[in-house]
């Protein structure tokens, strides 16, 4: 068994890499487990253990589905987070500008579900986990920062290709192995 999710990658400038420093360095105080680097991605399903003999049909399917997409640019912006019975739980920026990510989330689901997978019955939002929350020391505090943020445009990026991913859990963290690439026209 393989621990699978279907994303597209995303490089951060050193300018958002600069202002996620920015962020730790507010939050320094606070438990929370920031995304490295070369992690980031824009989720599109999360498949969970896969059986070895399912991967080749996966990819069949993300090859059909993904002939469709063409190449885009689009922005992360702002700041916000999503909660847990209302406790912050994540850190996310926004995606402007892309309105394909939903509709090739939503082909993807649809073309998988046949195969066993739970479609995620929750409404697909385009976005880029910074750090998930452990726990908050202040927050008041972390909301305030948080806020301050809400606008901040922090890059343009280019989605070019989805990739299937291997997650490999360690105790350094997860470690993303990409096991096929899929080149939109």
């Amino acid at each position: 068994m393989k621990r699978l999710f279907i994303a597209i990658p995303f490089i951060a400038t050193r300018e958002t890499l600069d202002e996620l420093n920015e962020l730790k360095y507010q939050f320094r105080r606070d438990s929370i487990s920031w995304v490295k680097p070369e992690n980031l991605h824009f989720t599109l399903q999360f498949l969970g253990n896969t059986k070895e003999e399912t991967i080749p049909v996966v990819s069949e399917i993300l090859q059909k589905t993904t002939q469709d997409f063409s190449k885009t640019t689009g922005l992360i912006k702002g700041l916000n987070y999503f909660s847990q019975k209302g406790y912050p739980k994540v850190i996310y920026s926004e995606t402007k500008g892309i309105s394909q990510l939903e509709e090739m989330a939503t082909r993807i689901n649809t073309a998988i579900e046949p195969m066993g997978y739970s479609p995620d019955h929750k409404k697909f939002k385009s976005h880029l986990t910074f750090g998930r929350i452990k726990e908050l020391n202040d927050v008041i505090h972390f909301k305030r920062i948080i806020e301050a943020f809400k606008e901040k445009p922090f890059q343009k990026f280019d989605i070019s290709e989805v990739i299937l991913f291997q997650s490999i859990l360690t105790q350094e963290g997860p470690i993303y192995k990409p096991l096929e690439k899929f080149d939109l026209k």
